[in-house]
C-alpha cells in the first residue's frame, strides 16, 4: 500500500530516488559543446563550501539564490540535482528547478524534473498543482487523449494527496476541471468522494456540491442507478403518475416539482454523510491547529509541535484507518524528516502490514535524509537480518561504518552479525582488522580485549586468546584494562598451571607504571588468590608484604597531598579580607590516565584516613575515592562530579 502511494502510477518513474549528480542531463561535455561555462568562480566557492559539509542546509540555500541570478544551465542543474539528493522535501525547489528547464525550452526535461519531484514527494498538494498547470499549457486539450490523461493525473493526485487534512485545493481544482468540461457527472462523483475525507474546507467542498447540484438537472449529475432508485422511492411516497420509459427523459425535464424533490432526497442522503464527515473533523481540528510548521525546514521543531505529532499519531492509529495513518506519518516526516524516532514509529507499525513496504521505509530515512544516525541504521540492519536478508544487513553496517569510521559499536555490530549467523571466521577477520588498523590508538585495546573474549568464550582457543591481550601490552604496557583484563582470563582457568600464570601476570602489571590505586587492585586480587586456591606460603607471604608496602607508600603520598592541600588553603583564606570563604574542594585523588571498568570481587579500601580541611565544606565533591566494582567513577564517569546536596550552603557564620 504504501509503496504504491508513494509512486503514483500516472507518473513516470523512469529514474529511482534520489538523485546523483553523475546522472543529471548536461555533462561537462555537453558543457563544453555549448560554450558556456559550468558554473561561476563565486558559485564554484559556495559549491566548495557546501562539500565540505553537505549538511549545511544554509550554505546550500546561498548557492542556490546566488544559481538563481546565473544563466547558465548546466551548472544550475547540477546544483539542483546535488541539492535535492540531499533535501527531497523541498517541493518550492522542485518547483524552481522545473521553472528553470521551461525558461529554456527543455519540456520534456521540465516534466521529467516534475515526474521525478513527485516520487520523492508525493504528499505536495502545492506541487501536484504546479504539475498539473504545466500540463494544461503543454497538452492539446482538444484532444480526448489529452483530456483523458490529465484526468488520470489528478485521480493520481487524489490517491497520493486526497486524504491530507489541508487538500482542499486539489480537490476544488479537480471539481472545477470536470465542471468547465460540461462532466456534471464526474465533478458531482469528486464532491462525493471528499465528504468522507475530512479536509480543512470541508464544508465549502459540500457548499459547491449543492451549488452544481441546483443549477444542474439530476439526470446529469446523478448515476442512472441512483437516480432510478431516489425516483422511485419519491413516486411511491407522493403517488406521481409516471409516464411510460420511452417518455420518462422528457417528461422529467418539464416536471419541476419532480426534480426538486430529487435534489431534496439526494441532498439529505449526502448530509448525513457530511455530519458524520465533520465529526471527524472536529476529532482532528485541534490537532491541525497546533501544526504551525507543515514544510521541511533544516531547522528544529519547537518541543510542543513534536509531542503535538506524537499525540496526534497515537490518536489516528487508534482510529484504526490505515490509509489516514500512511498518509498522516508520511505530512509528519516532511516536517520531522530529521527525527529518527518517527522513522522508528512509522517503520515499527508497518511492519506488521508489509516487510518490504517496511524496508522501503528504512531506506528512505538511512539513504536520504539521516545517512549519519546510528541507531536508525542498526534497526535496519537487524530488521533485514530478522527477516532473513544477510546480505543487505552487511551492506548497510558496511555503508555506516563509511559514514562514521570511528564509531567502534558499528564494528562490533558487523562481528556480531556474522558470529550470530555461523560465521566465525570473518568475525575474526573483523576483529583482527580492526586491532590493526587501530595501531596507536585508544581503540586497539578495546578490539584487542574483544578479540580476546571472542577467541576464548567463542571458539574456546585460551592460548591464542591470552596472546592477543599479550601482543597489545607489548604495543601498550601501561593500560590498565589490559592488566585488568588478562588477570581475570588467568584467574578464570581451572588447570594446575594457573597460579604460576597469575603470579606473572600481576608482576608484570606491578612492574609497569599503572596509577598506584590500579597496582593497588591488582595486589590485592593477587593476594585474595592466594590466600583462597594457593598452594605455597611463601608465595602468599611475600604477596602480603608487597601488599603492606605499596599500602603505606599510597598511605604516605596521601597524607603528603593532604597536607599541601591544607596549607594551600590557609594561604589562600589569609588573602581574603570581605567575607570568611568556604573551600568547595574535597581531597584529591589521583586520577587515573583512562578510565576503567573493574572486574567484580572484594577490593581494598582507599588507605587512609585522610584529614577533611577545616571548617564547614559546602558544595564538596561527591567524587567517591572507594573502589568497590560499581564505582562509578571507575565506569568512564571520570567527568560525573555533582554537586552534594547541603541544607547549610547560604548559611555564612557571624
Amino acid at each position: 500500500m504504501a509503496a504504491n502511494w508513494r509512486f503514483p502510477s500516472q507518473v513516470p518513474a523512469d529514474s529511482e530516488v534520489p538523485l546523483t549528480t553523475e546522472d543529471c542531463t548536461g555533462s561537462d561535455e555537453d558543457s563544453n559543446e555549448a560554450g558556456e561555462p559550468e558554473i561561476s568562480d563565486e558559485c564554484r566557492h559556495l559549491w566548495d563550501t557546501v562539500m565540505k559539509n553537505p549538511c549545511d542546509f544554509n550554505g546550500w540555500t546561498k548557492l542556490l539564490e546566488h544559481a538563481e541570478n546565473q544563466t547558465t544551465l548546466i551548472g544550475n542543474r547540477r546544483i539542483y540535482h546535488a541539492f535535492l539528493t540531499r533535501f527531497p522535501y523541498c517541493y518550492g525547489y522542485w518547483k524552481k528547478y522545473a521553472d528553470l528547464e521551461v525558461q529554456f525550452k527543455n519540456q520534456e526535461l521540465a516534466e521529467e524534473v516534475f515526474s521525478k519531484a513527485l516520487q520523492a514527494i508525493p504528499l505536495s498538494v502545492d506541487l501536484w498543482i504546479h504539475y498539473i498547470t504545466f500540463l494544461k499549457s503543454k497538452l492539446d486539450m482538444k484532444l480526448p487523449e489529452s483530456v483523458e490523461r490529465l484526468r488520470g493525473v489528478f485521480n493520481a493526485a487524489l490517491e497520493a494527496a486526497g486524504l491530507d487534512f489541508r487538500s482542499d485545493k486539489l480537490w476544488l481544482l479537480y471539481a472545477q476541471w470536470e465542471r468547465d468540461n460540461s462532466c456534471f457527472r464526474e465533478a458531482a462523483a469528486i464532491y462525493d468522494r471528499v465528504l468522507t475525507v475530512p479536509t480543512q474546507l470541508y464544508r465549502q467542498q459540500f457548499d459547491r456540491f449543492k451549488g452544481l447540484i441546483a443549477v444542474v438537472s439530476p439526470h446529469e449529475f446523478m448515476s442512472l442507478e441512483e437516480f432510478q432508485w431516489i425516483r422511485s422511492r419519491i413516486i411511491e411516497r407522493e403517488s406521481f403518475q409516471v409516464p411510460d420509459e420511452d417518455t420518462e427523459s422528457d417528461d422529467l425535464e418539464t416536471d419541476h416539482d419532480l426534480q426538486e424533490q430529487i435534489r431534496d432526497h439526494f441532498i439529505k442522503i449526502r448530509e448525513q454523510i457530511f455530519l458524520l464527515n465533520e465529526a471527524e473533523v472536529r476529532k482532528r481540528w485541534t490537532f491541525e491547529e497546533a501544526i504551525l510548521r507543515p514544510y521541511f525546514h533544516a531547522l528544529p521543531l519547537y518541543h510542543s509541535e513534536l509531542q503535538n505529532w506524537r499525540k496526534y499519531l497515537e490518536f489516528e492509529i487508534s482510529e484504526g484507518h490505515h490509509n489516514r495513518i500512511v498518509t498522516l506519518y508520511e505530512r509528519c516526516l516532511v516536517a520531522c524528516a530529521h527525527y529518527e524516532e518517527f522513522w522508528l514509529s512509522y517503520a515499527k507499525y508497518m511492519e506488521n502490514i508489509s516487510v518490504e513496504e517496511t524496508s522501503l521505509i528504512f531506506q528512505r530515512a538511512c539513504q536520504i535524509h539521516l545517512p549519519k544516525k546510528p541507531t536508525l541504521n542498526f534497526e535496519w540492519a537487524m530488521f533485514e537480518e530478522k527477516h532473513g536478508k544477510l546480505d543487505s544487513a552487511r551492506s548497510i553496517l558496511c555503508d555506516l561504518e563509511t559514514q562514521v569510521p570511528r564509531l567502534a559499536i558499528v564494528r562490533m555490530k558487523r562481528v556480531n552479525l556474522e558470529r550470530r549467523n555461523g560465521n566465525l571466521e570473518e568475525a575474526e577477520r573483523l576483529l583482527q582488522e580492526a586491532v590493526e588498523k587501530n595501531l596507536g590508538t585508544e581503540l586497539a585495546a578495546f578490539y584487542s580485549i574483544k578479540l580476546s573474549r571472542f577467541l576464548l568464550k567463542s571458539q574456546g582457543e585460551l592460548e591464542r586468546a591470552k596472546e592477543v591481550v599479550i601482543q597489545a601490552l607489548k604495543e601498550e604496557p601501561d593500560n590498565a584494562r589490559l592488566h585488568l583484563y588478562l588477570m581475570e582470563t588467568e584467574m578464570s582457568r581451572e588447570d594446575s598451571e594457573a597460579e604460576n600464570d597469575i603470579m606473572l601476570c600481576a608482576e608484570r602489571a606491578l612492574q609497569s607504571s599503572l596509577h598506584d590505586n590500579i597496582k593497588m587492585i591488582i595486589s590485592q586480587r593477587r593476594l585474595e588468590f592466594l590466600e583462597d586456591y594457593g598452594s605455597n606460603i611463601t608465595s602468599l607471604l611475600n604477596a602480603y608484604d608487597e601488599h603492606q608496602k605499596l599500602l603505606v607508600e599510597q598511605t604516605t603520598k596521601a597524607e603528603n597531598e593532604s597536607s599541601g592541600h591544607i596549607e594551600n588553603e590557609k594561604t589562600q583564606n589569609d588573602r581574603l579580607t570581605i567575607a570568611p570563604q568556604y573551600s568547595t574542594h574535597s581531597p584529591i585523588v589521583p586520577t587515573p590516565p583512562y578510565p576503567l571498568i573493574l572486574p567484580p570481587g572484594p577490593v581494598m579500601p582507599p588507605p587512609g584516613p585522610v584529614m577533611p580541611p577545616p571548617g564547614p565544606v559546602y558544595g564538596a565533591s561527591t567524587q567517591s575515592t572507594s573502589m568497590d566494582g560499581c564505582n562509578l567513577w571507575y565506569q568512564n564517569y571520570r567527568q560525573y562530579n555533582p554537586m552534594s546536596w547541603n541544607p547549610h550552603r547560604y548559611f555564612f557564620p557571624q
